[in-house]
This record gives structure tokens, C-alpha cells and sequence, in this order.
């Protein structure tokens, strides 16, 4: 019962999203431009050795952003995802969710799952185009990238949903979550090594879970991380399984709903 209502929330999302084309092509978009022209344009100009990087020699910049932007688009997509929950609520399509004999964990990775997988999607789309602009990765590791992407993802999701079941206007959690993910982004070594930073910005660092999914997809796509990938994978899969738990206890308290 619990896995057939996680799948037909999922689908539902799907659908949904299947509708939407352009909004997917533009929100891809957007990272490989960055990707592109940041990329190359620095990849001359910044000096990646002595940054306290763990692995396989001294990467590129652009090998280095790579993972960074797969992490920023991430999280932009499934923390965006949470509008969604305000849309079903103006409706009234949670209160019926909510009166159905399944339990509210499984309802949020029903919907964290949607946002998820569109990420995941946008994750492999820009694997895929990395070679194309001389980016050197680890095909053999692709798969645990792949693994950071979804962990991460649905880390994020449930974090979106967390914070818009305790909110009525779409405007106000576009303006709370974009004032939130700033921080997030640049204190996740997505640009340039937290090692750089003075040390009290450095421990804010590293209880940012995208720190940690950003870094482990490093480790897996280039061979360079700040972590070991193991403590990378355990600490983002911890966060992925509070935030989840703490999504489905909001949205069980939720008054608005």
C-alpha cells in the first residue's frame, strides 16, 4: 500500500511536469550556460593547486565546477519543488491525500520523488554534455554521482516541502528559499574550496548538506574531493533521512493544509 501511493504521487508529479517542457529546457539551460562560459572563461585564470584538495592530482576549474553547477541546479529545481505543495493546497487536492489510509513519510517521498527525479534528469543531461567541452570524469563512477545526485535531491525536496506547508503565499517562499539558498550555495565549495575560508565560515560549511553532496559527486566525476567520498555519502544520507522525517512531521501539523 505504502509503495503503490509513493509511485502514484510520483506518476501524478510526472505528468505533470511531462506537460511543462520548456520550463525544463530553460531551468537546463541555464547550468550549461554557466557551466560554459564561467567555465572556460576561468579555467586559464585560476590555479586549482594548494586548494586542499584530496584525489587525483590538481583539476581544472572547469572539472572542478562541474560538479558545483549539477549541485546548484539541484538544488534550485527540488527546494523550488515545495510550490508545488502551495499549488495542491490552494486546490485542496492535500486534504484528500490526507484523508487517504497511507502513511505522511510516504506522501512526502511521493513528493519529494518528483522533484528529485527531475533533477536527476537535469543531472545526467549535464554529465552527459561535460566531455563536450574537454572535461575529463570517471565513467566508471558515474553511477555513485548519480547516487550524491539523488541522495542530495531528495534532501533538498523534503526541505522544500518542510518549509512550504508552513506557508500560504507562492511569492513569500520563492523570496524565503531563494534568501536561503544564496548561503547554501556558496558555503558548498560549488565555486571555489571552503578551505579558503576563515575557519568560523568553514564550520558553517560543513553542516551544509550540499556541501557534502556537491563534494562526493567531485570525488566520483573527477577523483578530487575536500572528504572521503564514504563520509560524503554517510553524512548526506542522514541529512536526506531528518529532513524526510521532519517534511512528513510539518506537513502532518501543518494547520493550513
Amino acid at each position: 500500500m505504502k509503495m503503490k501511493a509513493i509511485y502514484i504521487i510520483w506518476l501524478r508529479g510526472m505528468k505533470k511536469f511531462l506537460r511543462q517542457k520548456l520550463g525544463f529546457i530553460s531551468n537546463l539551460a541555464f547550468p550549461l550556460i554557466v557551466l560554459f562560459f564561467l567555465g572556460t572563461g576561468l579555467k586559464g585564470a585560476v590555479n586549482m593547486e594548494n586548494m586542499g584538495l584530496m584525489g587525483a592530482g590538481s583539476p581544472d576549474f572547469v572539472d572542478y565546477l562541474l560538479p558545483g553547477i549539477i549541485g546548484m541546479n539541484l538544488l534550485f529545481s527540488a527546494t523550488f519543488g515545495g510550490i508545488g505543495i502551495l499549488e495542491d493546497k490552494k486546490f485542496g487536492f492535500l486534504k484528500e491525500i490526507l484523508v487517504a489510509p497511507v502513511s505522511r513519510v510516504s506522501i512526502v517521498i511521493g513528493i519529494t520523488l518528483t522533484s528529485t527525479t527531475i533533477s536527476l534528469l537535469h543531472g545526467i543531461v549535464i554529465i552527459a554534455a561535460a566531455p563536450l567541452i574537454g572535461i575529463d570524469l570517471n565513467f566508471f563512477h558515474i553511477p555513485i554521482a548519480l547516487l550524491f545526485i539523488f541522495m542530495a535531491g531528495m534532501t533538498f525536496a523534503s526541505f522544500g516541502v518542510a518549509i512550504a506547508t508552513q506557508l500560504k503565499d507562492i511569492r513569500t517562499l520563492q523570496s524565503l528559499e531563494t534568501f536561503l539558498m544564496i548561503p547554501l550555495i556558496f558555503l558548498s565549495g560549488a565555486f571555489f574550496p571552503i578551505t579558503g575560508l576563515p575557519r568560523g565560515i568553514q564550520a558553517l560549511a560543513y553542516i551544509n548538506p550540499l556541501f557534502y553532496g556537491i563534494d562526493g559527486m567531485r570525488c566520483a566525476l573527477i577523483g578530487a574531493s575536500t572528504m572521503p567520498m564514504w563520509i560524503d555519502l554517510c553524512v548526506v544520507t542522514a541529512f536526506c533521512a531528518i529532513l524526510i522525517l521532519l517534511g512528513a512531521y510539518l506537513f502532518t501539523k501543518s494547520e493550513e493544509i
